[in-house]
């Protein structure tokens, strides 16, 4: 399936803790949670970097059972920086619980890969050296950028950082063919995309026929069976992949023909 096409639809405070994420001696150490005007927390601490090594850190930070994360950024070898996050949180009594996830890195590498926020650096550091995955920082937004990246490299564990749960689940379906994560879905619209997308890829009917909405059940059915004509008959914006679905197929490029004026979308399959 061209990538391209699908795109376009589309981590107890924790005093002195170590990590053994690639990073045997990175530690937070000197939290203080203080609260300020309003509904302000600020957490302030010195994360400590004892490696010999450069590392790049975010803080998972749990508060009252909502995950957010903040970014760190590079850290020097065997160096501190300190830190402050400012949350907007109402109840003042809830636990607040603070981890760094920090991945060792090439010092070379640290300088290419130095700007934007730590899931962009991560991206970024897999990229390089792997033009097969170049052309997927090309693409926007950063979910899409992210989806390219775990298909191309068939890595789901990429999926994680996608921040939409409903994308996360519906990446990591289309790569592992977990039909269950697509169940997982609670909106209903994006169910059946993450269905029509399983079910057209893995040519499979019984995945289309969990599907809701009637033109994409027809989308779904036309690339599983090889039915260009029926394609016409499915959603618009299925149309195009589904007819580039059965070329994949097939082979048989002047199946193309029948998109009229956007045939050239079709035409560029190789």
């Amino acid at each position: 399936m061209r990538k391209w096409l699908l795109l376009a639809l589309f981590l107890f405070v924790l005093m002195g803790c170590k990590l053994e994420l690639g990073q045997k001696e990175v530690t937070i150490k000197d939290v203080v949670i203080t609260h300020s005007g309003g509904n302000s927390t600020v957490i302030s601490f010195t994360i400590k970097n004892s490696n010999s090594s450069i590392a790049d850190c975010y803080a998972n930070i749990s508060l009252g059972g909502k995950e957010l994360h903040k970014d760190i950024g590079i850290i020097e070898a065997k160096s501190e920086k300190k830190e402050q996050i400012i949350l907007s949180f109402k109840n003042k009594e809830s636990q607040i619980n603070l981890k760094p996830v920090c991945r060792e890195i090439d010092e070379s590498i640290a300088k290419e890969c130095h700007t934007g926020g730590y899931t962009n650096r991560l991206m970024c550091r897999l990229v390089l050296g792997k033009p097969e995955l170049q052309p997927c920082l090309n693409t926007n937004p950063l979910s899409y950028q992210l989806f390219c990246i775990a298909l191309t490299s068939k890595n789901p564990g990429i999926c994680n950082y996608i921040a939409s749960d409903s994308r996360k689940n519906w990446c990591k379906a289309y790569i592992t063919g977990n039909i269950n994560l697509c169940e997982g879905i609670t909106d209903e619209k994006k169910k059946d995309w993450c269905y029509t997308d399983l079910g057209m890829n893995f040519k499979n009917l019984t995945i289309c026929d969990k599907i809701t909405d009637l033109k994409s059940r027809t989308s779904c059915t036309a690339a599983t069976t090889l039915n260009p004509k029926l394609c016409l008959e499915g959603t618009e914006e299925y149309k195009v992949m589904c007819i580039t679905n059965i070329v994949e197929s097939t082979g048989d490029k002047s199946i193309c023909e029948l998109l009229g004026e956007r045939k050239e979308e079709c035409s560029e399959v190789q």
